[in-house]
Formats: structure tokens, C-alpha cells, sequence
């Protein structure tokens, strides 16, 4: 339910904003589909760093995102700019993502550290907020030999 008051509303709303790309960093780090479906409309649209790739559709998100929580995975937020204008909002938020990529055929196990930045369109719906769009930079990336190796 909306408040009265435009200050009280904006606050409820950005935390409800920020709760929402928590359950993203859960469901992701867990493979956890049905809390991801949570988080971003059925149609959403997701761009992976600069059109690198492009998917259209939870079941096509969900194919490229799924398997992270597969191996080893902790994703950490950090800052967060919010801009909201009725039921729309933007938001700009940068996060940390630690992967073990486990060995194959191209290599032995990897440690990665990727900082990321989600900026995000988001609708508020019956249901609260959902993400309809996203854009996922990688700002810098490093891949080591994985700490794990030898247990």
C-alpha cells in the first residue's frame, strides 16, 4: 500500500529496491529459480556488458545465470544510487562477485573476482518491485589459480 506521505513512500520504496537486489544476490549464489523469479518480470531483458550478450525472457536469463551458483559463488553489494518516479525507478548498483570456475578442457580451476555494476529499470507491480530491464557491466576482472586446489 502507497503512503500518504511522499518521504515515508521514497524510503519504503528504496529499501524495498535495495531488498530486492539482495534476494537477486541470494537467488544467483544459491541457483535458486523460483526466489530469482522474484526479482525480474517474466519478459525482463538482461545486457551482458555492452551487448556482449543479450537475453530476453527469465528462461533465457535464467540459462546464463543459473549454472554461477553451480560452483562456489558469493556476490557482495555495495553502493547503490536509486532513482524513483511513481511505479518506475532506476537503479545504479556496483557489487563484488567471487566465482571458482571449476577445471575443463580450456584449464585448471580458477579463483575469479569481478567487480560488477547492475543498472536496472525497475517497475513496481501488485507483487512489489521487479526488475523489467538490466544492464551488467564488469568494471575489472581477475582470474588467479583457484586457492582450493589440493583439498
Amino acid at each position: 500500500a502507497r503512503m500518504a506521505d511522499p518521504a515515508v513512500q521514497y524510503l519504503q520504496d528504496r529499501e524495498a529496491i535495495r531488498s530486492l537486489l539482495e534476494r537477486y544476490y541470494k537467488a544467483v549464489d544459491s541457483s535458486d529459480l523460483e526466489l530469482m523469479e522474484t526479482v525480474f518480470l517474466p519478459d525482463a531483458t538482461w545486457n551482458f556488458n555492452k551487448g556482449n550478450l543479450m537475453c530476453s525472457g527469465m528462461s533465457e536469463i535464467w540459462s546464463i545465470i543459473g549454472p554461477v551458483g553451480k560452483s562456489p559463488a558469493m556476490h557482495f553489494m555495495g553502493n547503490q544510487y536509486v532513482e524513483i518516479g511513481g511505479d518506475a525507478a532506476k537503479s545504479d548498483t556496483y557489487g563484488i562477485a567471487h566465482v571458482v570456475r571449476k577445471a575443463s578442457a580450456a584449464g585448471p580451476e580458477r579463483d575469479g573476482l569481478q567487480g560488477l555494476r547492475y543498472q536496472d529499470f525497475l517497475v513496481r507491480t501488485a507483487a512489489g518491485w521487479r526488475v523489467k530491464a538490466r544492464t551488467q557491466l564488469v568494471e575489472h576482472c581477475l582470474l588467479a589459480q583457484s586457492l582450493r586446489q589440493g583439498r
